[in-house]
């Protein structure tokens, strides 16, 4: 069988799908990857007792659950909001670069000079996201904290974030 799983939540999805089913993140750069099928015995000995068939039936109706499609759970995608001008950057779900040549919102930042080309990097990992100094010159803040450069720190909703002289609010 061949699927596309996904890198957050390791689903197994079809090879149609650009998002996964089952958490919503963006799957469509994933290559597919051949899954082997487990081969189930042709010759199961079936015991047909009063009690032996309850627990198949039991069993049956729980697989139907189970095969039931789950409905899609969208991961609530942030955007950090300029405290100067209200600017909305999208932050995609796999995250990315903030900076002059970063891959979000780059032109945003392009003339800034304090704003390093690549200033900080954003990442959705298992438990939020997180967000990683890439050696700026002016740094970046977290509520007015200076981060250190290189280290994951997590991000949630309502947090500042300043990269450099620009200051953002963290929103859903």
């Amino acid at each position: 069988m061949e699927c596309r799983i996904c890198e957050y939540c390791e689903h197994q999805n079809d090879t149609s799908f650009l998002e996964c089913e089952k958490c919503g993140a963006d799957i469509s750069f994933v290559h597919p990857t051949i899954i082997k099928e487990e081969k189930k015995d042709d010759h199961e000995f079936i015991d047909d007792s009063e009690g032996e068939k309850e627990k198949r039936a039991v069993n049956e109706t729980q697989e139907k659950k189970e095969k039931q499609p789950m409905r899609t759970m969208r991961l609530a995608q942030l955007k950090l909001v300029s405290m100067k001008d209200g600017f909305v950057v999208d932050i995609p779900f796999e995250g990315g670069i903030i900076g002059r040549d970063g891959t979000i919102a780059s032109h945003y930042f392009e003339d800034n000079l304090y704003v390093s080309s690549e200033h900080a990097e954003i990442l959705l990992k298992n438990d939020g996201y997180v967000i990683i100094d890439q050696h700026s010159t002016n740094g970046t803040k977290i509520n007015g904290k200076k981060v250190e450069k290189s280290i994951e720190y997590s991000i949630k909703p309502g947090d500042h974030i300043t990269f450099a002289n620009m200051n953002f609010k963290l929103e859903e």
